[in-house]
């Protein structure tokens, strides 16, 4: 058996990209920056189960990409490029999920003032199951692309490199999924109405 702990990040590449031996050389090279990474991340995180969550993805990127990269530019280099853009991505999501989710809750207690029988939180819970049954009402790939821009933030740009689809497909998909969304949640009455306010607000 080759024992690739031996191998430098070129030669490790080159096992990596070129098919046999490339799962072993492949966890050689994990093994090889993870805890670099994870001290990185936990950095800036401030927590184990999101820097977990972070070097999981930043390796999945790295293997889906494994054949595209120039090992010359340096493996360290890119991981750790690859590490911290994954950290602003989990930042900006973060963000974004906490205002929505504040602008639902201030628009819940807004609207539903006369429903002594509800809290804001009940109805906050029922907004976001009635998204994302629409949501999950989309075909796979139309969902996957609508979840990407509106859920985690992402661009269309940063969709088309992830998914390797090309910006007018992106954006007819991110069309027809604002609409059948919309046209989902219009037939759920008032307490879809905040919903239908708050994603036209989001379209591009």
């Amino acid at each position: 058996m080759i024992d690739y702990s031996t191998y430098d990040d070129q030669a490790l590449m080159r096992v990596i990209s070129g098919g046999d031996g490339s799962d072993a050389a492949f966890s050689v090279l994990y093994n090889r920056y993870a805890g670099s990474l994870y001290k990185n991340i936990f950095r800036l995180t401030k927590d184990v189960l999101t820097t977990q969550e972070i070097i999981q993805d930043v390796f999945e990127r790295f293997w889906k990409a494994r054949e595209r990269i120039d090992a010359d530019q340096g493996i360290d280099n890119y991981l750790f490029i690859s590490a911290r853009n994954a950290v602003y991505d989990h930042q900006r999501k973060v963000i974004k999920d906490r205002t929505l989710l504040s602008q639902l809750q201030h628009a819940a207690q807004a609207s539903f003032t006369d429903d002594r029988d509800r809290t804001a939180e009940d109805i906050l819970q029922e907004q976001l199951g009635l998204l994302r049954r629409a949501i999950d009402n989309l075909p796979p790939q139309r969902k996957r692309v609508f979840e990407l821009c509106r859920i985690e933030g992402k661009s269309y740009r940063e969709v088309c490199e992830e998914l390797g689809l090309s910006m007018g497909t992106v954006k007819d998909h991110m069309a027809k999924g604002q609409k059948s969304v919309r046209d989902y949640l219009s037939g759920h009455g008032e307490v879809a109405l905040i919903l239908i306010v708050l994603l036209d607000s989001l379209a591009d």
